[in-house]
């Protein structure tokens, strides 16, 4: 359902226009009644159905002005009632500067003494998220007399939130200059510094967008935040699940009964047992910064995107990375929680490109398994499967780092991967757990038969090997490399399960200079 979003003073502004209306109608109707009053007869006929016309024609515009009137009555409550939704909202916001709050605190293990040092301005910044001033300049004035007149003013005017949409930016950017930046240059590196400020930053970002799909969409920015950002995936797939559309679709049977993706009817069944919270805010695709919790583009609030191939791929890869994220070894399968342990990983959201290897596995095989049963594929739809097989063969193959390798290679534009490389690089392990890619999804869940079928995929494509050498070790960029005539393709390799009693050593030596 959409929400609609309107300025409560045009509310306002209609109810006494049509107020206005109402008296002159009103007015118009006892005219007419009083002018047939004294209309003269002729033998008796004329002047009495004249009366009569009069009298008729002020019970109908007495009529009319009370409908108008009534109407004007509903616009007034529909007024106050948005007026409240703002002012409901603007606490809301005051409530997010204890969650900024909260994140500082946390932060001092990391920043302390120098936060305190650096004072971060929260009487500042509890100000502007419930006042809206975000396009002001940062200073250290005092209040002024007047201001509590005009903050109310903007907030019953509705350019309180055009000022938020507009100023969280420039509130992080004079942050960033001030106090961000004088610490960089102490240490010489934003690595963990900037990892730890990146979450107030986040927080920003999101109250910006939150107030610019608001605008937007015309609804007031509580209604965004309900239903796009603070929804939760309850138990047992409810119909109303934020993404039980695309659960239902991929675990969904074929005429004869059985499953279209076994891979994805167990994936279904598995987040049955969880609860995770979901947001649609992203721009492209998805994201999982920590456990029980995914990002996905807004579109996929439609029912009708999730549940498509590529909206159901989408989904079981973020998926798995919740389930990923509850495997007991931080180094290997990080929580995304804040933590000190792994200095050159990202202090919030931390991940491994190894994560992504097993993630696209299963995303893959449930796209492709969703294409297989079109009953008349296009000519893309083929393609796309080729390609797809080609992905899981490269990703499922015995060489672990190179399929690592292949994701940076394949998806060279997500500056995540990018960044794990460059870290994962410099540890001897590159964070890839022994025991092959089957080991650790039977360790999320997975049945052999859903492996089974992987392989099976993965049987029909044609395994990659991604140069090393292309990839530059300092940021993560891949190079294409000049054509050769004499090139010829690598032959298709079935991948092999490991056993999980001896599962296969990943490699962990790193070539000199090279990843």
């Amino acid at each position: 359902m959409t929400n609609i979003r309107i300025d409560p003073s045009n509310l306002r502004d209609v109810a006494q226009q049509l107020d206005s209306i109402a008296d002159r109608v009103r007015s118009l109707g006892n005219e007419a009644h009083h002018i047939t009053l004294d209309t003269p007869s002729y033998d008796g006929q004329f002047g009495p159905k004249a009366r009569a016309l009069g009298m008729e024609a002020e019970a109908r515009l007495t009529e009319q002005a009370r409908r108008l009137s009534f109407l004007s009555e509903e616009l007034v409550v529909k007024a106050a009632a948005f007026e409240a939704v703002d002012r409901e909202t603007l606490t809301a916001f005051d409530q997010l500067t204890e969650v900024l709050q909260s994140w500082m605190d946390q932060a001092n293990l990391v920043l302390s003494p120098l936060v305190r040092l650096a004072t971060f301005p929260m009487a500042r910044v509890d100000r502007y998220l419930r006042l809206g001033f975000l396009i002001e300049d940062p200073g250290d004035g005092e209040e002024e007399d007047g201001d509590e007149e005009k903050e109310e003013e903007e907030v019953e005017t509705g350019s309180v939130w055009s000022n938020v949409v507009h100023g969280a930016s420039d509130l992080w950017s004079w942050y960033d200059r001030t106090i961000n930046q004088p610490i960089y240059s102490i240490f010489g590196t934003e690595d963990i510094l900037g990892q730890a400020y990146q979450g107030g930053k986040n927080l920003l970002d999101l109250i910006a967008i939150t107030q610019y799909q608001a605008l937007m969409n015309r609804n007031a920015p509580s209604d965004y935040l309900r239903d796009y950002v603070f929804l939760i995936q309850e138990p047992g797939l409810p119909p109303d699940g934020p993404v039980t559309a695309g659960l239902d679709a991929m675990a969904a049977s074929d005429p004869s009964g059985n499953p279209i993706s076994i891979v994805g009817r167990e994936m279904a069944d598995l987040i049955a047992q969880r609860e995770i919270r979901v947001s649609f805010i992203m721009d492209g695709g998805g994201a999982s910064p920590w456990t029980n919790r995914i990002f996905l583009a807004d579109r996929y609030i439609n029912a009708n995107e999730l549940e498509t191939p590529s909206g159901t791929g989408l989904l079981a890869h973020e998926l798995t990375h919740s389930l990923q994220r509850e495997l007991d070894d931080p180094h290997f399968w990080p929580s995304g929680e804040p933590r000190l342990s792994e200095p050159r990983s990202r202090l919030i959201g931390d991940s491994t490109n190894y994560m992504e290897v097993l993630a696209y596995i299963v995303g893959d095989t449930v796209e492709y398994d969703m294409l297989a049963q079109i009953p008349s594929p296009s000519r893309s739809d083929i393609m796309r499967m080729d390609r797809l097989a080609n992905d899981i063969a490269t990703l499922t193959n015995d060489d672990a780092l190179n399929a690592t390798r292949y994701v940076v290679k394949r998806y060279n534009y997500v500056d995540v991967y990018k960044k794990n490389f460059t870290v994962e690089m410099g540890v001897p392990d590159h964070r890839i757990p022994d025991g092959g890619w089957d080991h650790w999804l039977r360790e999320m869940g997975f049945s052999d038969e859903a492996i089974n079928h992987i392989v099976d995929i993965a049987s029909t494509g044609t395994v990659e090997h991604v140069d090393p050498n292309l990839i530059d070790p300092a940021n993560g960029v891949y190079s294409t490399p000049t054509p050769s005539p004499t090139a010829t393709s690598t032959p298709t390799q079935t991948p092999t399960p490991s056993s999980s009693s001896s599962p296969p050593t990943t490699p962990t030596s790193t070539p000199t200079g090279k990843p």
